[in-house]
């Protein structure tokens, strides 16, 4: 029987469907859509985080409950190396718009969703994520992001958005808030993961949707949205590789 790793392994330190592709989309996250931001000129690659780091670790992802969705099934053994991890604040996501001059993909649609299957809320963006008068605060995390400004916030920071191994492994290590979720760099397709590599598994190389984790009924769910998604609750997390 798999088991669930140890918390010794974690280290802290400081430091379903959206709208289509539109017009939004030719701002700077359209821009660096396709770059791999380990390999492009970074403008501020040490921002200021709190970050949790983890050892890397051979463990289960996935899980065999009947009660679980097909695409959250089997459980497998999988081998995911070292990184450091963290959620992005409203504070932190402030920081990047002001430096960058950047306007997100719901500022562009003039607003963003409350929930899914509900119709889009104007005025509901990063700033007022509920659409309302009550900016978010500023410690809280950022939310009515896109994939788009997910990834462009990487490519200002220097850093990447998580696998959905990543994440799994940092939720099944109580190394990440499970009540917020956010985006991953994979694509989504339903059964990818049943023949995927074991170590360090990144997903399908191209899609539709990208995959969100977070506020599921299981640490297991998977979320799949069009890259251009903006939700109230739906945010961005980063990894880095682990400091020695």
């Amino acid at each position: 029987m798999l088991s669930t790793p140890a918390m010794s392994r974690v280290r802290y330190s400081q430091g379903r469907n959206g709208r289509r592709a539109s017009s939004s989309q030719d701002n700077y996250a359209r821009a660096v859509t396709d770059s791999d931001s380990a390999n492009v000129s970074v403008e501020n690659p040490y921002p200021l985080l709190d970050w949790v780091e983890l050892e890397m670790v051979r463990h289960s992802l996935g899980t065999d409950d009947s009660a679980a969705e097909d695409d959250e099934r089997p459980a497998r053994a999988v081998s995911v190396g070292s990184f450091a991890i963290t959620i992005l604040t409203v504070a932190q996501f402030t920081e990047f718009v002001e430096h960058a001059d950047y306007r997100t993909t719901a500022e562009e649609e003039g607003g963003g969703f409350l929930r899914h299957g509900a119709a889009p809320v104007a005025g509901a963006t990063w700033r007022t994520p509920l659409g309302d008068d009550q900016p978010a605060p500023s410690q809280n995390p950022v939310g009515q992001v896109s994939w788009f400004d997910a990834r462009a916030y990487c490519h200002w920071s220097g850093h990447r958005l998580p696998t959905e191994a990543e994440w799994e492994t940092a939720a099944r290590l109580g190394a990440i808030d499970l009540d917020q979720q956010v985006w991953c760099e994979d694509w989504y397709h339903p059964d990818f993961h049943r023949d995927e590599q074991r170590v360090n598994p990144t997903g399908p190389t191209s899609g539709t949707e990208r995959v969100a984790r977070g506020a599921g009924a299981r640490v297991t769910q998977r979320f799949h949205w069009l890259p251009d998604f903006c939700l109230a609750d739906l945010g961005i997390a980063v990894v880095r590789a682990r400091q020695v």
